[in-house]
């Protein structure tokens, strides 16, 4: 459908919100949860770096590496988590991403040397490196396209407010 102005585009899209049936498409609920918790994987992090980096008794100048060591895998294996994903199913691979980055993430509380935690956190990476760009496939392969800019709208919108949200609710904790 050819839109007369951008205005209209944005008006037509903002009405397709109603169309997705969010409340009854677990699917798309799954996607949507799945972005906001990686978003947690930096988020959560940020504000309690000080903290972890005094009870592992590492040096400030290094405690960063637990954000790098998180964020690094995406740049290498995003690609070819995509073609794991056309292989094997998108969703069994999501579930997989989901899985590694849960389980380890779970396993950081558990370990009290620096090193661990870099291990681990390299491994929730490696699950974030499929999630990303998996949630944004799985909509555009769930809806048309007149709902998909609502859909892939939505996600952006709910990473944005856990982006804000997230590290001030653990910071005043």
């Amino acid at each position: 459908m050819a839109y007369a102005s951008k205005d209209a585009f944005m008006i037509e899209a903002m009405r397709s919100v109603g169309d997705l049936g969010i409340h009854r498409n677990v699917s798309l609920q799954v996607i949507y949860a799945s972005s906001v918790m990686m978003i947690m994987g930096t988020g959560v992090i940020y504000p309690v770096l000080p903290v972890i980096a005094q009870s592992l008794e590492v040096p400030r100048s290094q405690i960063g590496l637990i954000l790098t060591v998180f964020t690094l895998p995406s740049i290498f294996l995003a690609p070819v988590i995509g073609m794991l994903a056309d292989l094997k199913g998108r969703k069994v691979v999501l579930s997989s991403c989901l899985l590694l980055y849960g389980v380890a993430g779970l396993g950081i509380t558990f370990v009290d040397s620096f090193s661990s935690v870099l291990v681990l956190r390299a491994l929730q990476g490696v699950g974030y490196a499929g999630v990303m760009p998996l949630t944004i496939v799985l909509i555009g392969d769930t809806f048309t396209r007149e709902t998909e800019t609502s859909a892939q709208g939505i996600k952006v919108l709910l990473g944005r407010a856990a982006l804000l949200v997230i590290p001030i609710a653990v910071g005043a904790l």
